[in-house]
């Protein structure tokens, strides 16, 4: 039997079925749920626009404490540890606006994850976003709630991991690439489709095993993504069974990788991986990990690919 299933007796008759569409209403439940996400993009590129600017305002304005200019400096020197990249005041300042947009998204997506909380990166934003809240600065996502609402209505319809990638993928789509051009046509980001990522992990597992003797569970196997973006390879690599259960946390703590540049891919990447892994966790023991035992794993860098100059793998 070969890999299409094709009958040894040659291929069944043509099928007279017509095609399975989505039902109406669940297409209709689509569409509305998506719709104005472009335009919710463009006000959201506005508003980090004018919060970059009240955050530069007030860090260069005399009437602001030299705490706050200090605290702020100690904010980048952080970045620049949790990054491994050296980055200017206009890069942390932008970051922060772009956090002010993204959070209450990344809430939406994974309601029950403290991940805002937890991650290094995201943490580090928050506290000094409420520092500089407390001090005078006024977050401007109110005007958002109408977008924030209709992803919380479509996760709702969210049944499987696969309709929670393809959320992520039109959030990137018709509302991030919207709101943040600069990082679109400065990259040049591309997302491979799931099926070229499932194939290309599957190839590497087959040359694993025929030519190294090896496998994705072996002691000796590390994995590096150099170019993540959200994630893809990671999760279906901890989905698809190519790692045991008895070697689940030990590479999972250890031995994967994954760079990736862009700051809100970076978050989307760090989610879903850790949502992937909290569900095989739960898979192997018959119980979630409880919240209070959640911690975010830096298997996600953010930083530059090429500028990197830290030791990723495990001696």
């Amino acid at each position: 039997m070969t890999a299409d299933h094709t009958s040894a007796t040659g291929p069944a008759p043509e099928s007279k079925a017509k095609p399975r569409r989505k039902p109406a209403n669940k297409q209709a439940a689509d569409s509305k749920s998506t719709a104005g996400w472009n335009q919710w993009g463009k006000n959201a590129g506005e508003i980090c626009a004018r919060q970059e600017e009240l955050i530069h305002s007030l860090l260069h304005s005399p009437d602001t404490s030299e705490q706050i200019r200090t605290v702020f400096d100690q904010f980048k020197d952080e970045l620049t540890s949790i990054t491994n990249t050296k980055l200017s005041t206009d890069d942390a300042v932008e970051m922060l606006a772009q956090h002010i947009v993204v959070k209450p998204v990344l809430d939406a997506i994974y309601p029950d994850y403290p991940f805002t909380e937890r991650n290094a990166l995201a943490g580090c934003m928050t506290r000094m976003l409420n520092l500089l809240d407390a001090v005078g600065l006024k977050l401007a996502t109110d005007e958002l709630q109408p977008f924030y609402n209709s992803v919380r209505c479509r996760m709702l319809e969210v049944k499987t991991d696969d309709d929670r990638h393809k959320v992520i993928i039109e959030l990137f789509d018709q509302f991030f690439k919207i709101a943040f051009p600069k990082q679109q046509e400065k990259l040049g980001i591309v997302y491979t489709p799931i099926e070229v990522v499932d194939f290309m992990i599957n190839s590497v597992n087959d040359i694993l095993q025929r030519e190294f003797g090896s496998s994705f569970s072996s002691a000796n196997v590390q994995v590096l993504d150099p170019f993540t973006g959200t994630g893809t390879y990671m999760m279906r690599l901890l989905q698809g069974g190519y790692i045991s259960d008895e070697a689940l946390e030990d590479k999972y703590n250890n031995d994967l990788h994954a760079f990736e540049i862009v700051p809100l891919a970076y978050y989307m990447a760090a989610l879903n991986i850790e949502h992937t892994y909290n569900q095989r966790y739960e898979k192997k023991h018959g119980h979630a990990l409880p919240v209070e035992e959640y911690q975010g794993r830096s298997i996600v860098e953010l930083t530059d690919t090429f500028a990197y100059k830290g030791n990723w793998w495990r001696d």
